[in-house]
């Protein structure tokens, strides 16, 4: 099932879609980008000598902020991925990894769980639960 297909469907909301609507609303995780933002990132990556768009100070210290931020990421496939870099708290290195869009996160979310035969007729996913005999 596709996100266009759950975003078009009259059927009536579960409990799991209901809660991402919520998270999605209140701005999420750190760790997941919205689209512009990484859509901005992927810019930057791609330009990174280009003079800073926009034409109002809001505009371009927003843009300013992408461009510092997107050093943090690299291109891999054309797709943005985290940097690889060594966590000091840890003391280990964590590897590049693919930085997430919430566009896509619900779907991969879903799939995931499917594969797991973790999913309800409606393909949502279920925590997992185990009895302990």
């Amino acid at each position: 099932m596709s996100l266009s297909t759950l975003r078009s469907s009259p059927a009536p909301r579960t409990p799991h879609q209901a809660a991402w609507d919520q998270r999605l609303a209140k701005g999420g995780s750190k760790k997941i980008l919205i689209a512009r933002k990484r859509m901005d990132i992927r810019w930057w990556l791609q330009n990174p000598d280009a003079s800073l768009p926009g034409g109002t100070k809001v505009e371009k210290r927003y843009q300013a902020n992408m461009k510092h931020e997107s050093q943090l990421y690299e291109l891999q496939d054309n797709q943005v991925y985290r940097k690889e870099y060594h966590d000091t708290r840890r003391d280990e290195i964590v590897p590049a990894r693919y930085a997430l869009c919430y566009n896509d996160a619900f779907e991969i979310l879903t799939t995931t769980h499917e594969k797991l035969m973790h999913a309800d007729e409606f393909g949502m996913a279920h925590p997992v639960t185990t009895t302990l005999g």
